[in-house]
């Protein structure tokens, strides 16, 4: 296990291995201890956590937090540290979702 001055309040994670179940790193008691609440709702201890990112591959340690992650090929560094560095990648590669407006779809169902 990594040390946990590596850690991250709110760092989304991964446990046991890139595809395990997801959850958020979150800090504890006063910053006492960590624990991870996973997606689905449970609580668990920080165990082989893997730096949650885009791609299938594991990256080894990341050169920044120290931590494994989940990557595509070729990156350095965790998706984590690579948005706290250069700003969310989501802001430029993801086009915007297109508005449905449900008021007109009721209003004029056949065009």
């Amino acid at each position: 296990m990594s040390a946990p001055s590596s850690y991250r309040h709110g760092l989304r994670v991964r446990i046991g291995g890139i595809d395990g179940p997801r959850g958020i790193l979150l800090q504890c008691g006063g910053g006492a201890y960590w624990r991870v609440k996973l997606d689905r709702g449970e609580w668990i201890h920080p165990d082989r956590l893997v730096v949650d990112g885009v791609g299938d591959v594991l990256g080894g340690s990341c050169a920044q937090c120290d931590l494994p992650y989940k990557t595509t090929p070729g990156n350095p560094i965790c998706d984590a540290c690579d948005a706290s560095a250069n700003g969310p990648r989501e802001r430029f590669d993801v086009p915007r979702p297109r508005r449905w407006n449900a008021r007109l779809q009721r209003r004029y169902p056949n065009e």
